[in-house]
């Protein structure tokens, strides 16, 4: 580690929090359960209620989610996501669709993986950054989830090329992936694991790695990345639907940080307890 990035370190440590973007500072950075940046003073999210449709933004308490807040304001009712907010406060998530709205509460109970508040998201529910500027290869990005169904292998992929021949990146489940040139990276094997994904999309550099080790290589082609959507593909109303499953966490480089695979993968596991 450089001086300046041992430093920086220190600094994002200060509090005895260790925030993900003194590693590595990210492009867009997505978490149900912890606050990434030391500086950041947005929300984690704003939920729903479904008795009214009533929303509220909740914050952090002691750089985790203010579940109390949550909890209290959504009572015995859903909690739906309008919006998922970007901690790099560049482009953040969101779905205004009220039958497309991930729950974090359901039916006054909290969703949660290992203890951590989480969106669980069916194969209809989503949440989307738009179709943006094209952003060029390489991107980094890393995904923190859980499959909850199985049965449903046709549905699930990292990124996969859509409208335009751009990149739109999706979760799905773990187990053994492949990179299937030059069109999509996706997984072939099913899992109800709680895993960590880090994928680099980066032409025939591209690689996969589950809860840090390296699964495959390949050519995901030369495809921009358009924007990312998490859950139901986005640009195409009639597509498959994507796969169901929990997440915490989703991070995005606009950059090849594959050097520091190891550092990233380690603070949010340190966080998840994953492996």
């Amino acid at each position: 580690m450089s001086a300046q990035g041992y430093y920086r370190a220190l600094m994002n440590k200060a509090d005895g929090f260790d925030y993900l973007y003194s590693v590595e500072p990210f492009t867009y950075g997505l978490s149900t359960a912890r606050k990434l940046k030391s500086d950041y003073s947005g929300n984690v999210f704003t939920v729903r209620r479904s008795s009214d449709s009533a929303t509220q933004n909740i914050g952090f308490s002691d750089n985790v989610t203010d579940e109390t807040s949550l909890t209290s304001f959504v009572g015995a009712n859903d909690g739906l996501i309008t919006t998922g907010y970007d901690q790099a406060e560049n482009r953040d998530w969101s779905e205004a669709d009220t039958g497309k709205q991930v729950p974090i509460i359901e039916s006054g109970t909290l969703n949660t993986i290992n203890s951590k508040p989480c969106f669980s998201f069916s194969n209809q529910t989503r949440l989307n950054q738009g179709v943006v500027t094209a952003e060029l290869q390489p991107n980094t990005i890393f995904f923190v989830y859980k499959q909850t169904a199985t049965g449903e292998t046709a549905k699930r992929f990292f990124a996969q090329t859509g409208t335009g021949g751009a990149i739109n990146s999706m979760l799905i489940a773990g187990g053994n992936i492949t990179i299937d040139a030059p069109t999509r990276v996706q997984s072939y094997a099913e899992s109800t694991d709680f895993v960590l994904m880090s994928l680099l999309l980066d032409g025939a550099s591209s690689v996969i790695r589950k809860n840090g080790v390296a699964q495959t290589f390949g050519n995901i082609g030369t495809a921009s990345f358009q924007g990312m959507c998490i859950g139901r593909f986005y640009d195409n109303a009639t597509n498959v639907p994507s796969f169901s499953f929990d997440l915490v966490e989703a991070i995005i480089y606009d950059s090849d940080v594959s050097s520091k695979f190891a550092d990233i993968e380690a603070n949010i596991n340190n966080f998840y307890s994953i492996y």
